[in-house]
């Protein structure tokens, strides 16, 4: 019962959110039982139901990945789950493990963001980019390429990177949003309201268009307000 009694531990404080100790138990089950020889580590439970070493070693790389992850330990859980896709790439978990290295490879990409460190968030999402093009969270991640440019007041450079997302993903809410945020920073940052009212009336679709709609018709009162004054002093 060792094996199963092992394994056990690590997946009870994994499951109590004690992540030091499952981390350490985990790791203690696979070194002692993963350089055990294949053909001694008998497949299937035995009659008392106990797991042997060839159920709980995948189950324990699989957790001790998530562990790393909730430690926010990117890089080794990572490492972990690509371990456990080369040693079990027959196992039930081996999908949601692939699964669970590219949420972590956004995971590495949303903490540099959110911790201010945009040039790291900026590379992590191009990485990701560059490696999996045809994730369908593609145009979105595009896009806030160019919100670590505005947050780094580099204006021209946001612009640029979303005239691409709406250029490659037309017709999408990311590219809606994008579009807006063109003009919203014309507008607001470089004071160019020409130009942001005539990026508000590219803005023909998805859940910013009515937004985009909004400040077309705030500008036109705005504009329309300043000429009537103008008319009144000439006349006065």
């Amino acid at each position: 019962r060792a094996p199963q009694a092992d394994f056990e531990i690590g997946l009870s404080n994994y499951n109590f959110r004690r992540h030091e100790d499952a981390a350490a138990a985990l790791t203690a089950h696979l070194q002692k039982y993963e350089a055990m020889p294949q053909d001694s580590q008998p497949a299937g439970k035995n009659q008392e139901g106990i797991m042997p070493p060839a159920e709980t070693l995948p189950l324990a790389r699989y957790y001790l990945g998530l562990t790393y992850q909730q430690q926010r330990k990117f890089p080794e859980a990572i490492a972990v789950w690509q371990e456990f896709l080369q040693k079990y790439p027959s196992h039930s978990q081996w999908s949601e493990a692939q699964r669970q290295i590219i949420e972590t490879e956004l995971l590495i990409a949303e903490t540099h963001f959110e911790e201010k460190r945009y040039d790291d968030a900026r590379a992590a999402w191009e990485q990701f980019l560059s490696s999996r093009p045809l994730d369908p969270r593609a145009p979105e991640i595009m896009r806030r390429i160019g919100d670590t440019f505005e947050r780094q007041e580099r204006f021209q450079d946001a612009i640029a990177q979303w005239k691409r997302a709406v250029s490659k993903y037309p017709q999408t809410d990311p590219a809606s949003q994008a579009q807006f945020d063109i003009g919203r920073l014309l507008e607001t940052k470089l004071l160019r309201v020409q130009d942001a009212y005539d990026a508000y009336k590219l803005v023909t679709w998805g859940a910013h268009a009515s937004a985009a709609q909004e400040r077309m018709n705030e500008m036109q009162a705005k504009n329309l307000e300043v000429l009537t004054e103008r008319v009144f002093r000439s006349n006065e």
